[in-house]
């Protein structure tokens, strides 16, 4: 289930509420992530199928919630192989 380099994703933005273990894209602060979003104490919890790559948190009481929204779900993958 890696996502890589060059591929190809299709989001639906019409499905913008986080659903566990399902891959949403995210944009924190302009930045866009294709991340598995779940529900933390006080905000999100980002992670990355790659366990290369830590959980980024984002807490989401205050300002920091301005820059941070679930654009919509991973529904479609797309690879071209060589």
């Amino acid at each position: 289930n890696d996502i890589l380099d060059n591929d190809v994703v299709l989001i639906d933005k019409s499905q913008n509420q986080p659903v566990p273990g399902k891959i949403f894209a995210v944009s924190i602060h302009g930045l866009t992530y294709l991340k598995q979003v779940d529900a933390g104490q006080d905000g999100l919890i980002l992670s990355s199928v790659n366990d290369r790559y830590p959980p980024i948190k984002v807490d989401m009481r205050g300002d920091e919630q301005d820059g941070v929204y679930i654009i919509g779900r991973m529904v479609w993958l797309c690879r071209e192989f060589d």
